[in-house]
């Protein structure tokens, strides 16, 4: 199985956005309304990174240690905080986390500074497109 990775982003106030990496492959779309799970459901941009840009995201990744996330995060005092899912496959393991109205190392509906710090792995990946 190849190195994987899925985020997806969806606020009820704001758009959901999306990305995947599978393959060399970068999905990417938002939209106003839910996503399906699928890169074949992914509007807005498919592209091809070169392997150098491939690699400096998975070193980022790792170095903000993603899969050292708990498997869920959860403030239950907000009902309309923004909701996220991360599923991740690397060399073989599979990780996931999600959140709703909170973040790794921030139990409050901001985004997190490893959050933050992840947010910016994907958009340099997408080019500086709007991402989270």
């Amino acid at each position: 199985m190849s190195d994987e990775f899925y985020i997806c982003i969806c606020s009820p106030l704001g758009p959901t956005y999306q990305f995947m990496l599978r393959d060399g492959t970068v999905y990417y779309g938002f939209s106003t309304q839910h996503l399906i799970r699928s890169p074949e459901h992914l509007p807005a941009l498919e592209h091809q990174p070169e392997p150098r840009a491939i690699e400096e995201f998975w070193s980022r990744i790792l170095e903000i240690g993603v899969a050292r996330w708990d498997r869920e995060y959860r403030n239950d005092e907000i009902s309309d905080g923004p909701n996220w899912e991360i599923a991740m496959s690397y060399e073989g393991a599979h990780y996931t986390s999600r959140g709703t109205a909170a973040f790794p190392g921030n139990p409050h509906p901001a985004y997190s500074p490893d959050f933050i710090e992840l947010i910016i792995a994907i958009r340099r990946l997408l080019n500086w497109m709007p991402f989270g």
